[in-house]
């Protein structure tokens, strides 16, 4: 009886098994994203809105902002208690800010959102920190 014989493994177009199973040794970026709403009329205060704690270090890449009504409010944004960025103004035009004062957020610090001055009665604050998280 003849010996049992088998076809060659095909792994892919132009290449073989090793190098169709090969580990990536390059850094993967995650893109992260921290939500805050403020609801209503806009007063002046300190951690408003959720607070949410750093899962890892990682970078602040922009912050972006938007108002729903009204004229304008300023507003900052702090890691435990020094600021991500500060002076940041929220109108009815979606606007995004990419230069961060002190971007670099370490894990477990609390993120928070204070509203430092509010002009012309504004309403329904949006704001979406962007970070990004380096995975190697």
């Amino acid at each position: 009886m003849p010996s049992p014989t088998s076809s060659p493994v095909v792994a892919g177009t132009n290449a073989t098994a090793l190098e169709e199973n090969a580990i990536r040794t390059d850094a993967i970026t995650r893109y992260v994203r921290f939500p805050f709403e403020v609801k209503g009329a806009l007063l002046v205060g300190d951690e408003q809105g959720p607070r949410y704690i750093v899962p890892a270090g990682m970078t602040v890449t922009a912050i972006k902002t938007k108002i729903k009504a009204g004229t304008s409010a300023t507003i900052r944004i702090q890691k435990d208690t020094s600021d991500v960025d500060s002076g940041i103004s929220a109108t009815t035009s979606s606007a995004t800010d990419s230069v961060i004062a002190s971007a670099a957020l370490v894990e477990d610090q609390i993120l928070s959102l204070d509203i430092t001055a509010i002009s012309g009665n504004p309403e329904d604050l949006f704001v979406e920190v962007l970070a990004t998280e380096v995975l190697t």
